[in-house]
């Protein structure tokens, strides 16, 4: 293939060039204004899945998935849907007297944010295959959150339930 250029030009991030008659394409990364963008666009979307998790520490769980979870959101456990998944985690919480949920560790990339976290407390009242009340649980958990126009889209979570038996 001959191909005749008077000068370099680029076509969706690649770099055209003709020498001796041969065509020379080479990658040409995206302008810095581009790639802080993307880097903003993942700071805002781990900030955004902490100030979720981190609401649980307030009284009105349903208002934070009001203003952090996306109406249509899918939540990927079988049999839940985001209403039928927010009723689980009001009932999770609603067993505890006191309890603090900790954002432990996050890490992003694109759209979604990998989140580890820890909810610890004082049981309410006598929780079955757990205890009574006043006994301390803790127990650590994994999600996935996906972040489009700035609410959660979709859910992934990795719970250790078995840390509450102990």
């Amino acid at each position: 293939m001959k191909l005749s250029m008077s000068r370099p030009s680029t076509v969706g991030g690649v770099l055209l060039s003709a020498t001796a008659g041969i065509a020379v394409a080479a990658f040409r990364p995206a302008p810095p204004t581009a790639r802080a963008s993307r880097g903003e666009s993942v700071r805002r979307a781990k900030q955004i899945v902490r100030s979720f998790y981190e609401s649980y520490n307030y009284p009105d769980i349903e208002a934070a998935w009001r203003h952090y979870v996306h109406p249509d959101a899918v939540m990927h456990a079988p049999g839940y849907d985001r209403a039928s998944r927010l009723a689980y985690e009001k009932e999770i919480v609603g067993t505890f007297d006191s309890f603090v949920l900790t954002v432990l560790d996050q890490v992003a990339e694109g759209e979604k944010v990998a989140t580890r976290w820890n909810l610890g407390g004082q049981l309410a009242g006598d929780t079955p295959g757990v205890g009574g009340p006043g006994r301390y649980v803790s127990m650590t958990t994994t999600t996935v959150d996906r972040v489009h126009g700035g609410k959660i889209t979709e859910r992934w979570a990795d719970a250790e339930f078995a840390a509450l038996l102990g």
